[in-house]
C-alpha cells in the first residue's frame, strides 16, 4: 500500500514549483485520490473483484494524468500571457503623465528572470537612470518576485551619484486571476499587474503608474 501513495506523491511532483515544493492544491488532490485508492484496493482484495481492482487501475491512473496535465497546461498559458519584452508608454510621476522622450524603459518577464530598467529626464537638473535585475516564481495561483541587484543612477550638473538600496526585501507576492489572454496579478490593495495581449499596466494603489506596449517579435 505505501508503493501506491509514493506512486500519487511522484505524480504530485511532476508540477513542482521552482523552490522545489509542489502546488498546493496539486499535492492535495493527489493525497486525496491517494488515500479512496487505498482503501479501494482494500475492499476489492477482501471481495476478490478482480475486474473492478483492474478498471480502479484505469481510471485512478488517467485522474492522476489529468492532474498533472490541466496544471501544465494552466501554467503554458500563463506564461504566455505574462512572459515578454514590454517598453515604456507612460509613467506617472507626482500627479502628471510623461512620455518618451522624456521617460524611457524597458520590462523583461522571462524564464523566471524579471529585469526593469526606467530613465526619467523629466527635470533637465536631476536625472536618473535605474536598473534592476531579479528571478520570479509563478503557480496556477500565485506570483512571486524579487529584485536582487538594483543600480540608481542620478545625474546632476555638478555630480552623478550611484545608490544600490533595494526597493524592498524578500518575495513579493501577488494572487494571480485569468480570463482569456488577461492575466490580473494583485498584491493586497498596494500594487497589481495586468497583463494582456497587447501590453502591461502596472498600479499603485488602484493608480496606474506605468503603461507598456508588448514588443512585437520581427
Amino acid at each position: 500500500m505505501r508503493g501506491i501513495f509514493d506512486f500519487c506523491t511522484m505524480v504530485a511532483s511532476a508540477g513542482e514549483r521552482r523552490d522545489g515544493r509542489s502546488p498546493r492544491f496539486v499535492h492535495l488532490t493527489a493525497s486525496i485520490f491517494a488515500w479512496q485508492f487505498i482503501v479501494v484496493v482494500h475492499a476489492v482484495r477482501k471481495e476478490g473483484y478482480m475486474k473492478t481492482f483492474v478498471a480502479t487501475i484505469i481510471g485512478f491512473l488517467f485522474a492522476c494524468n489529468s492532474m498533472v496535465t490541466c496544471s501544465a497546461a494552466s501554467i503554458t498559458d500563463l506564461k504566455a500571457a505574462i512572459e515578454g519584452v514590454y517598453i515604456l508608454d507612460e509613467w506617472n510621476i507626482d500627479g502628471q503623465t510623461f512620455r518618451p522622450p522624456l521617460v524611457e524603459g524597458r520590462f523583461v518577464v522571462l524564464n523566471g528572470n524579471i529585469m526593469t530598467v526606467l530613465i526619467d529626464a523629466t527635470q533637465e537638473a536631476k536625472k536618473t537612470y535605474s536598473t534592476r535585475y531579479g528571478v520570479y516564481l509563478l503557480t496556477p495561483d500565485s506570483f512571486a518576485y524579487k529584485y536582487e541587484t538594483n543600480e540608481i543612477f542620478t545625474q546632476t550638473p555638478d555630480d552623478i551619484s550611484l545608490s544600490r538600496a533595494m526597493p524592498w526585501e524578500g518575495m513579493r507576492e501577488f494572487t494571480v486571476k485569468q480570463e482569456g489572454n488577461s492575466v490580473h496579478l494583485q498584491s493586497g490593495e498596494k500594487a497589481a499587474f495586468d497583463f494582456n495581449a497587447d501590453g502591461e499596466i502596472y498600479s499603485v494603489g488602484g493608480k496606474p503608474l506605468r503603461v507598456w506596449h508588448r514588443a512585437k517579435s520581427e
